[in-house]
C-alpha cells in the first residue's frame, strides 16, 4: 500500500513539473520582448518563431515557436500569431505565452497561446 501511495505521489509531481506553463508574466519582474519574427513554410508543418529578450532573465526561453500541428490549429491562427508578434516587435510592447511542454525545448519554447500588453498590465 505504501508503496502505491509513493509511485501515484511521484507521478503527480513528476506531471506537475511537466505542466504547460505561462512565460514571461505579466508582473513588472519578467517581461519579455522580441525580436527577428520570422515565417517559416516548412511544408505541412510551418511555424512562426521569434527571438525573446528578457531583461530579467527569469525564462529559460530564447526564442518562442508556434507551429501548426503543434498547438496551432490553423494556418490562419498562424498567421494571426505572426501579426500579433509584429505588432509587439513594431509597438515595443511586452509578451507573454502560454509554453506547450510537450513540444519545443528548453531554449527554443513551444507555445499555443500569446499576448501582448502595455506596460503595467
Amino acid at each position: 500500500m505504501k508503496t502505491t501511495v509513493l509511485i501515484v505521489g511521484i507521478l503527480l509531481l513528476g506531471n506537475v513539473a511537466l505542466a504547460d506553463n505561462w512565460e514571461c508574466s505579466s508582473d513588472s519582474a519578467s517581461r519579455c520582448y522580441v525580436t527577428n519574427v520570422t515565417f517559416v513554410p516548412n511544408g505541412d508543418n510551418p511555424y512562426v518563431k521569434a527571438k525573446l529578450h528578457d531583461p530579467y532573465s527569469v525564462t529559460s526561453c530564447s526564442f518562442v515557436r508556434f507551429q501548426l500541428n503543434e498547438g496551432v490549429t490553423s494556418l490562419e491562427s498562424l498567421r494571426g500569431v505572426q501579426a500579433v508578434l509584429l505588432t509587439a516587435l513594431t509597438s515595443g510592447l511586452p509578451v507573454r505565452f502560454w509554453r506547450l511542454t510537450s513540444f519545443g525545448d528548453d531554449d527554443e519554447c513551444s507555445a499555443a497561446t500569446i499576448i501582448v500588453s502595455k506596460q503595467g498590465h
